[in-house]
């Protein structure tokens, strides 16, 4: 709202310090804000045409974000396939036949279920497609068959992918979506500009933190934004007012009593949040002064959020609104997270400046050792020097991270400690633990995730190798995520980390992943030929059965 020039609406209250902050330094009504002359009612009724021309475009937008995803990620595993194929010694054998995509996969198909099952009419139907297919000495050759059937694969796809995208774009430029998106933003703001200076016009602001409450129906009608904490909304307004609107963002942080405080003050409520990122933190202590610790499920608050316990106790009855499309991590960064725990529903877009970044993922190995250290005497917590070293030696000064100013960058940890010596090495950049860091962004991120494989390290694991909280680290990124790491530790042991590491080695094209990947299942390849490979095997068995039976 700031950064476009409308902060003067909001009142950013909350606890006792931030009220006092807020009415020492009221942002005032901006002088530009004139009665606008333009015919108010033809604005609107162009912004609605525009609207609706916009709502098929960003259909088409989204397709082509879509497909944008599906060709990088075939190009991508097209070279893992070349590599694998050079090292193979194979055959160089000529297809003698000009194929289509699909007539490519029903073929590599049918040799695959041929090829893998075993049967006493094998032999004639290898017999058959040899012939049907002019695939001479099929039976010998057949592994160099597949390989060069499984390269054309990547190479028709591919130009197909590129057709259907040039096609979309085509679309979008000759109807000028740019422009007309362009111009509905613009006349948007003329719209609401129009209704502020309205409302505003000779409007006068002269509210202070003792007098605020007493004239609170003329306060709101100046700022009829209020921001505030789930527990201090209470205190920045009257005794039973009610907003018309409240929306609680970062719900899974929200606990239930702090929900229900908020809740308490609003005609309607609007709860924002993700349960794949990190839920709030609960003091298990408090359970020994309960009273009665029997109750209901959906209010159970040592195992519910305030977003949980809505969802458990409404379940189908409330309207609910999933948000796919993505914004602000590169792609290639929100891809990790879209694949590993959005089973894949994200559509990443990209911006001009995601396209400057030559490299959105880098990982830092530490040397082989044990860097982890925990202090138990003045300043408790854990720490690893040797990854301290890492990010103000090397990463900090990688030609290709240069370009970042300290206020674009974000170091983050799931220790306190550690979180505090990287921003005592660094003051000017924002240094916090993954908890802390939840809601906000930077545009380049440096995870640091301190464990060694000693056995303080491995006691450690299961706070560290958690889901959400590598969720949360991983997108907070814009352009860049830089993770450093111990070079042993998570290649052997927990789940997410590993998982992380063998995306950014994939993304990379790592030598351990090439070596190690199988031809048979590339993953693309092999999602696009498995619902052929079903329907066939179906049929081919029934087909045995019958002539069986006869």
């Amino acid at each position: 709202m700031a950064k476009a020039g409308y902060e003067f609406l909001i009142a950013n209250l909350g606890r006792y310090e931030k009220r006092q902050e807020f009415f020492l330094n009221m942002p005032s009504i901006p002088s530009n804000f004139n009665l606008n002359k333009t015919n108010i009612e033809d604005l609107i009724a162009k912004n609605k045409t525009l609207n609706e021309t916009l709502d098929d475009l960003l259909e088409k937008a989204k397709e082509k974000a879509k497909l944008e995803k599906k060709l990088d990620d075939y190009i991508l595993e097209q070279k893992y396939f070349e590599s694998y194929l050079k090292s193979q010694n194979i055959k160089e054998i000529t297809i003698p036949i000009d194929l289509e995509e699909s007539k490519n996969l029903e073929i590599i198909t049918k040799l695959q279920f041929i090829y893998n099952k075993t049967f006493f009419l094998k032999p004639f139907f290898i017999f058959f497609y040899s012939h049907k297919y002019n695939l001479p000495n099929l039976t010998k050759n057949k592994l160099s068959y597949l390989l060069k059937l499984q390269k054309n694969f990547y190479i028709l796809k591919i130009k197909n992918l590129k057709e259907k995208l040039k096609l979309i774009q085509i679309e979008l430029d000759s109807a000028q979506f740019e422009k007309i998106k362009k111009q509905q933003e613009e006349i948007s703001q003329k719209i609401l500009n129009y209704k502020l200076s309205e409302r505003y016009q000779n409007k006068k602001r002269d509210f202070t933190y003792e007098n605020y409450l007493e004239h609170f129906s003329e306060f709101i009608k100046n700022f009829p934004i209020v921001l505030s904490t789930t527990h201090s909304i209470r205190k920045s307004i009257p005794h039973n007012f009610l907003f018309d609107y409240l929306i609680i963002d970062e719900s899974s942080q929200v606990d239930l009593v702090a929900g229900a405080l908020a809740l308490s003050v609003s005609q309607n409520v609007i709860i924002v949040g993700d349960e794949k990122q990190l839920p709030q933190i609960v003091k298990n202590e408090i359970k020994t002064n309960l009273i009665n610790p029997n109750v209901p499920i959906e209010y159970d608050y040592f195992t519910n959020n305030i977003l949980s316990s809505i969802y458990k106790l409404y379940k189908d009855d409330i309207p609910k609104k999933t948000l796919i499309e993505h914004y602000r991590c590169h792609p290639k960064i929100i891809e990790f997270s879209n694949k590993r725990y959005y089973n894949g529903e994200l559509i990443a877009y990209e911006s001009d400046e995601h396209k400057l970044v030559k490299k959105p993922l880098i990982l830092y190995y530490t040397t082989p050792g044990h860097h982890m250290r925990k202090f138990t005497n003045g300043k408790s917590g854990t720490f690893n020097q040797r990854e301290l070293d890492v990010i103000k030696k090397e990463v900090l000064n990688n030609i290709q991270l240069k370009n970042y100013k300290d206020d674009d960058i974000g170091i983050t940890t799931p220790y306190r400690l550690q979180a505090d010596i990287l921003g005592e090495n660094n003051e000017n950049i924002k240094s916090e633990t993954i908890h802390k860091f939840q809601g906000q962004e930077k545009k380049l991120m440096i995870l640091s995730t301190v464990l060694d494989n000693s056995y303080n390290g491995l006691k450690s694991l299961e706070f560290v190798d958690d889901a959400h909280m590598i969720n949360v680290a991983v997108s907070r990124a814009i352009d860049s995520f830089v993770l450093v790491t111990h070079n042993e530790m998570f290649k052997k042991n927990g789940h997410e980390i590993n998982a992380l590491l063998k995306y950014i080695q994939y993304q990379a094209m790592d030598a351990e992943i090439i070596e190690s990947k199988l031809v048979s299942v590339f993953d693309l390849l092999y999602k696009d030929y498995s619902d052929v490979l079903t329907k066939l095997n179906n049929n081919l068995l029934n087909r045995l059965k019958l002539k069986v039976k006869t």
